[in-house]
């Protein structure tokens, strides 16, 4: 709700003022990168992967490093990619230039949320507690 009705942001934890400016500000100095969720064709299962999916995570390996596997199974992987040298456009052409080879039946790329900075900064804050 916020992105829609906010040109300005402001974000507090345990009562301290954390940051402040406008979604796209915040989602490009905070965020981690893109969320790239992509659903494949279960085919042969070799040990625990597809090997559709060790085609896409050597897929990744190649062309996005420094990426972070966030969640695997089976027919479904989710990656954190750096957004340093990185734009949502590159994402998506690399990734629809090779659909049909990674046996890729959808995929979506999106940026931070703010709800993911917000825990970020709250996770922080934590760890500062605890330390």
């Amino acid at each position: 709700e916020c992105e829609a009705l906010c040109t300005t942001v402001g974000i507090m934890v345990a009562g301290r003022f954390r940051c402040m400016g406008n979604v796209q500000h915040l989602k490009a100095r905070f965020g981690q990168g893109f969320t790239v969720d992509v659903k494949t064709r279960i085919t042969k299962q070799t040990s625990e992967d597809s090997v559709a999916v060790k085609k896409l995570l050597n897929f990744f390996s190649v062309n996005f490093p420094g990426h972070e596997i966030i969640e695997k199974n089976p027919a479904k992987v989710v990656f954190r990619v750096p957004q340093a040298g990185q734009s949502v456009s590159r994402v998506f052409r690399l990734i629809e230039a090779n659909k049909v080879d990674l046996d890729i039946l959808e995929y979506s790329c999106s940026q931070t949320t703010l709800e993911q900075i917000f825990n970020y900064f709250a996770s922080q804050e934590v760890q500062v507690q605890q330390a």
